[in-house]
């Protein structure tokens, strides 16, 4: 009986080993292969949010230290820790960002002082104070000349149908004419208000003026089949054109008050008035409610002629505000965009590459698949080969109602590998932060040019999936290209990249970007 009881017991341990080799240990270790990964995902949400206090914190130099786990629990002496690596996303390329800004001060020209060249020609007086100038013979030359006077002088330049102008006036409350201008470019530019000017053009001549005051009567002529274009900026501006040739003649006007009065002979006139107070502008945005419909046209003009008017509002029966009587006008009543006013400085902010902000875990799992957690771009994301990929912890974006708010990390270096079973310390040091807030300090966001955030990404999907589900940001988030595997998914390790572009409206912005070091140790 004794070796049959040994033989009994001998399979009841052999029973129990394999039951515990081919059952309770993979599920062991897929859990704590499960385990580890939970403890990564952790670890790199806190990195995600010591790089966003620091980076706001903006002490330059302040230290992150994050220690990442790289080997599972093993179950010894049966199965072994499943280790990990981790390392920089490769092939990674820099992030986007851009935005407009616009100064809230309106900054129209105020004028030149007075120099120039006339050769061939006599001005009278001998500069300076120089008032009047004559191009009277025979000679065919170019002129430039800018004239300076206080208020209630009296100018005048006169051509001889061969010599092209380019003359400014800095002038208030004077008398201004240019005569037979010719050659194919004449720019008059009058800057002041309460002027009265004549400006003619002969022999085809191509005609450019402008005016920015307010309170000016410009009254323009040209025969022989040149262009005519006119840029009025103020209030109250006046001007009567008389084009006899074919060409177009071309009007835009920024004011409120203004009119234009054409001929009713030649080529078709394009007008577009567009609201805009500069007496008080009070905002750089534009157009400025209905004050375009406050300009007008006067009379009758040849058939194909347009006159736009953009105004930010029709009245709720969605006709327009004004009566039209004219022949000849097709009328527009637009609601564009809202853009900026003229002559309120603005730009592109940004534009330039920021380092990409790229950490990888490769969690080479036994009992589990094999998987990946990454932090990317501000993002924490999960992925594993032939699944899709997770949004874990989102991005450090966040919009409503025009209102962002946005942290970028950035990292200067590429960080190497590290594997094993040990534990990784992920070493940062902050560089330098720069903030963006606005409106602040003078300035305002550009609504026609909206906030751009560009990351390329192998987990595209994750991006693109995890902002497709929030409704502030439909319509404001791509993913390209569109049918590829990194924005369809399922994933692929294989380092093809997605591009997420977001194209944002805002009105108001915090913007931080945090520059860092990154080492391992």
């Amino acid at each position: 009986m004794a070796p049959v009881a040994t033989i009994l017991g001998l399979l009841l341990v052999v029973t129990f080993l394999a039951n515990y080799l081919t059952t309770t240990l993979p599920n062991q270790m897929a859990a704590n292969d499960l385990g580890h990964e939970i403890q990564v995902e952790n670890q790199l949400g806190n990195f995600q949010a010591l790089l966003g206090s620091v980076a706001r914190a903006g002490i330059p130099g302040a230290p992150v230290l994050q220690p990442i786990s790289l080997g599972s629990d093993g179950a010894p002496p049966f199965a072994a820790p499943d280790g990990a690596s981790v390392s920089s996303i490769p092939g990674q390329p820099p992030a986007n960002i851009s935005f407009g800004v616009v100064s809230t001060h309106y900054a129209p020209p105020t004028g030149w002082r007075e120099n120039g060249s006339a050769p061939a020609c006599t001005l009278t007086p001998p500069p300076p104070n120089t008032t009047s100038i004559n191009c009277g013979g025979s000679a065919k030359s170019n002129i430039w000349y800018n004239f300076a006077g206080s208020t209630n002088y009296s100018f005048s330049v006169k051509g001889n149908g061969k010599v092209s102008f380019v003359l400014n006036f800095s002038t208030n409350s004077s008398t201004i004419a240019v005569s037979a201008a010719g050659g194919a470019y004449n720019l008059v530019q009058i800057v002041g208000s309460y002027n009265t000017a004549t400006v003619s053009g002969t022999g085809g001549a191509n005609l450019n003026v402008t005016v920015v005051g307010n309170y000016n009567s410009v009254s323009i002529s040209d025969t022989g089949g040149g262009s005519v274009n006119v840029l009025l900026v103020g209030n109250h501006d006046t001007v009567t054109i008389s084009n006899l040739g074919l060409s177009h003649t071309f009007v835009v006007a920024w004011g409120s008050y203004d009119l234009v009065s054409p001929s009713n002979s030649g080529g078709p006139y394009i007008v577009y008035f567009n609201g805009f107070d500069a007496v008080n502008p009070a905002t750089p945005i534009c157009p400025y409610g209905t004050a375009a419909l406050t300009d007008n046209v006067t009379g009758p003009a040849p058939t194909g002629s347009k006159v736009t008017y953009n105004n930010t509002a029709l009245n709720n029966t969605g006709s327009p505000l004004v009566n039209f009587p004219y022949t000849g006008w097709t009328t527009i009543y637009n609601v564009p965009t809202p853009g900026v006013c003229i002559f309120f400085p603005h730009f592109a902010a940004g534009g330039a590459s920021v380092f990409a902000a790229g950490l990888l875990v490769e969690l080479r799992n036994t009992y589990a698949p094999a998987a990946e957690v990454a932090f990317d771009q501000g993002a924490v994301v999960y992925a594993q080969p032939g699944a899709y990929p997770i949004m874990i912890d989102p991005p450090p974006i966040t919009y409503s109602q025009g209102i962002a708010t946005v942290f970028v990390p950035a990292f200067l270096d590429t960080v190497g590998s590290e594997s094993g079973l040990g534990t990784a310390a992920v070493v940062l040091h902050l560089v330098s932060t720069t903030r963006f807030s606005l409106p602040g300090l003078g300035w305002i966001l550009d609504p026609s040019h909206p906030l751009k955030l560009v990351f390329q990404t192998p987990y595209a999907y994750a991006w693109a999936h995890y902002f497709s589900s929030l409704p502030a940001f439909a319509g404001h988030v791509a993913c390209a290209p569109a049918t590829s595997s990194a924005c369809q998914g399922p994933y692929e390790s294989d380092g093809s990249l997605g591009t997420i572009a977001f194209s944002l409206p805002v009105t108001s912005l915090s913007l931080v970007l945090g520059v860092f070091s990154i080492a391992l140790h």
